[in-house]
């Protein structure tokens, strides 16, 4: 009974291992956000190809790497621009974004309007 026992934890702990790889990722960008890494940067990290890590996250999430990375900055972004009297600019750097210009896109993309609009209708809707 207790050789059974031992054998289970090994199972359970290869099964843990090997389900919370793609939640070690996910963990490791969310603490890593407000840095513009590369994902040749992550695959280091975990010891992967950059091509291997992103078809893995790929097909573990449906979106890549720099996706992911992207939604989750705008989320903080937008969070701040409710929040804070922090200027665009300082937002764009503060959640990771090297370029407020590339900023601008990527949040005019996934909300469909500029980041000062957004803060705009946010006062105004109050």
């Amino acid at each position: 009974d207790l050789l059974r026992q031992f054998e289970d934890s090994l199972s359970g702990r290869e099964y843990e291992r090997r389900k919370t790889f793609g939640d070690q990722v996910k963990s490791y960008i969310r603490e890593n956000l407000n840095y513009d890494f590369t994902i040749e940067e992550l695959a280091t990290v975990f010891n992967y190809t950059p091509k291997y890590l992103g078809r893995y996250f790929k097909g573990k999430t449906g979106n890549t790497i720099k996706m992911y990375c992207n939604q989750l900055r705008i989320a903080q972004a937008k969070n701040l621009l409710e929040h804070t009297a922090m200027s665009i600019e300082t937002i764009a750097l503060h959640v990771g974004f090297n370029s407020v210009t590339y900023f601008d896109r990527v949040f005019f993309n996934q909300t469909g309007m500029s980041p000062q609009s957004y803060r705009s209708a946010l006062k105004e809707g109050k």
